[in-house]
């Protein structure tokens, strides 16, 4: 096996069988096999082929622990491109271990740059927040706190990677006015250091980390920023990322056809990159506007795809991601019975999901039943985050369905400066105009002129964004409700 590697050492595209060979050659070539193991790595990565890189990273770094000549500096360095191989092949729970053992390697070469590298990675290309709903990787943030307390106080990339690291996985974890205080100095360190990939990303994270309802004029202006700036660099994955989140961002304004515009956009590249998260987001968001539309067939063929993308990734949400898409098709399709027992699993959990199990049982024509879980649950619409939107526009039509004027009054409050809007729970189930849920909280809070208002609008929208579908359940609530 040693002397095959060696044949083949340094040829061209036969980088993976030159470090098996040297693996299988044993221990006495260790030192070998992990540095031609993370060459093949390199190779796998530059065409896209991230599960083999992976592999091969895996391979290097066994290896690795069999060479005395191997230092703690060659491991970090392997965990790092393993890092990279998870991310995107979209498998983020090995990729929170690998970062994890990055962590744990700088605290003992007691490297704080190698520490703030590390623990801020685990931000790099993230779509959605990188923690899953509710939760706080704790290990990342206290190496991140670490790192920012020990590097020095001016300008320097790292201390800005360390900062927007910081904002990402405090989502769930600090005030939104602590994370808009981290972007908003990383990005003008970013502006005043003048690297473009780094302001890039401070737009990037800055998106996703500040993601609630009320800002996403703000978000919508960061991606386009970004995009514009990954594609002047050249960074095709930075201009997937950016091009998806301007995507999700036209869709929660009601932008409709610019929204189809950046998603085409943004799955071609994600299919040539091989991008497995930026595919899944965009499959959840297309997915709902075609239900709205009754485009059934077309809805089906995107979650199909939503289920074939979750059984490749290893992403924390992507339970969640099959769940808002079943959401989606099944209340457009008749079938909202069939969704009620997933929603109530939900409760007591991260989401407040009282809102949708009542929508859901009321949309089933089960009124006396989400009269009850309603009494039971209550409906909590203090959170303010990118979940809020769906919740308070679902306890909208609770109210007017269970008869609360008080739920009315107050959902309405929330949702008037959102006029114009989706309702939709961040990147995905879309549900229509937010103004037809105005309309039912107006109604229920018994001020029926407004509620005529926001229906007139809301039928306008929907004849604009092209769901016809949605359009007429609309009129026949009307005519249900005389309004």
């Amino acid at each position: 096996h040693a002397r095959v590697a060696e044949v083949l050492d340094g040829r061209p595209d036969r980088e993976s069988e030159t470090a098996r060979h040297w693996l299988a050659a044993g221990p006495a070539y260790a030192a070998q096999a992990w540095r031609a193991a993370a060459a093949a790595a390199a190779g796998a990565r530059r065409v896209h082929a991230y599960a083999e890189a992976a592999e091969l990273l895996e391979i290097a770094l066994a290896a690795a622990a069999d060479d005395p000549g191997a230092t703690a500096q060659d491991r970090y360095d392997l965990l790092m491109e393993l890092a990279d191989a998870h991310r995107w092949r979209g498998d983020w729970t090995p990729l929170l271990t690998t970062i994890e053992s990055a962590i744990a390697l700088a605290d003992e070469m007691d490297d704080v740059r190698l520490l703030g590298r590390a623990a801020s990675s685990m931000t790099i290309g993230a779509l959605w927040q990188s923690a899953a709903h509710g939760q706080v990787h704790e290990q990342v943030v206290a190496a991140l706190r670490r790192s920012l307390a020990a590097l020095p106080e001016e300008d320097d990339p790292l201390r800005c990677e360390v900062m927007l690291g910081l904002a990402n996985e405090l989502y769930y974890g600090s005030t939104h006015e602590e994370r808009a205080a981290l972007v908003g100095e990383a990005l003008a360190m970013a502006r005043r250091i003048g690297d473009a990939e780094l302001v890039m990303n401070a737009l990037l994270v800055g998106f996703v980390s500040l993601w609630r309802p009320d800002n996403v004029a703000e978000r919508l202006a960061l991606a386009e920023e970004a995009a514009t700036l990954a594609a002047e660099i050249g960074n095709e994955r930075a201009l997937t990322v950016a091009t998806t989140l301007t995507a999700v961002a036209h869709s929660e304004l009601g932008q409709v056809a610019q929204m189809w515009e950046h998603s085409g956009e943004a799955r071609a590249r994600a299919q040539r990159l091989r991008l497995a998260y930026g595919l899944l987001v965009v499959e959840t968001l297309e997915l709902p506007w075609l239900a709205l539309a009754g485009r059934f067939e077309e809805a089906a063929e995107r979650l199909a795809g939503v289920e074939a993308l979750a059984e490749q990734m290893d992403l924390l949400q992507k339970d969640e991601a099959i769940a808002g898409a079943l959401l989606a098709l099944r209340l457009w399709q008749g079938r909202a019975d069939e969704m009620v027992p997933m929603m109530q699993s939900l409760q007591g959990g991260p989401l407040p999901v009282t809102s949708l199990v009542c929508l859901y049982l009321l949309r089933a024509g089960r009124r006396d039943e989400a009269v009850a879980y309603h009494a039971e649950h209550g409906i909590d619409l203090s959170q303010l985050n990118w979940f809020s939107l769906l919740n308070w526009c679902a306890a909208a039509e609770t109210a007017l369905g269970v008869g609360d004027a008080e739920l009315g009054r107050t959902a309405y409050s929330l949702l008037e400066p959102l006029a114009g809007q989706t309702a939709c729970s961040g990147s995905g189930v879309a549900t229509g105009p937010v103004d037809l849920f105005l309309a039912e909280a107006a109604l229920a809070a018994g001020d029926a002129a407004a509620a005529t208002r926001h229906a007139d609008r809301a039928a306008a929208l929907m004849e604009e964004w092209q769901i016809p579908l949605a359009a007429q359940w609309w009129r026949d609530q009307r005519d249900r409700y005389g309004f």
